[in-house]
């Protein structure tokens, strides 16, 4: 048996790059107002105004009645709830501060294929403590992926699929 040879590194972000770009080529297709999504600064802009429309709806209510087919189309369930597990307080606001596409890839579930983008975004967030009635502030990253269906009629926007919290310094 012949011994493994890794995959020299750069050899494997070009893979990445070419990957990403050809995603985000797809992706322009499938979404409303794609066209206009010329460079990665207008995707970066697109995905954080699209999280700061999710982090609406969690800060406006833990789970309203008949809202249950705009969190299917905003986020998935995973998504919501580890969002809204981090709900410091009453009152919580969010400023994106930079978002950065990092991969994009083609994927595979339930029979569907899927379009993914993975996203580092860096996010100030402030609220109000209840206990001393204070204004707290903290500044995180996290990883956001964002998905839209491969098939089927063009979706309205990105939904958030996933996210994983407190992403490690770059």
């Amino acid at each position: 048996q012949k011994p493994s040879v890794p995959m020299p590194a750069s050899i494997m972000n070009l893979a990445n790059m070419f990957e990403t770009y050809f995603v985000l080529k797809e992706a322009r297709s499938r979404v409303l107002g794609g066209s206009a999504l010329d460079a990665a600064q207008d995707f970066n802009q697109r995905f954080m105004n699209r999280f700061l429309a999710f982090h609406q709806e969690v800060q406006s209510s833990p789970k309203r009645q008949g809202s249950e087919r705009r969190w299917v189309e905003l986020a998935s369930y995973g998504a919501r709830m580890a969002w809204s597990q981090e709900k410091p307080g009453s009152q919580w606001e969010l400023l994106p501060h930079y978002c950065q596409v990092v991969q994009g890839r083609r994927a595979e579930y339930e029979g569907r294929g899927f379009l993914q983008v993975t996203t580092r975004m860096a996010l100030e967030e402030r609220w109000v403590a209840s206990k001393n009635k204070t204004e707290e502030l903290r500044v995180r990253e996290h990883f956001v992926v964002f998905e839209l269906p491969r098939e089927g009629a063009i979706v309205q926007d990105f939904r958030i699929a996933a996210i994983e919290l407190d992403a490690m310094p770059a």
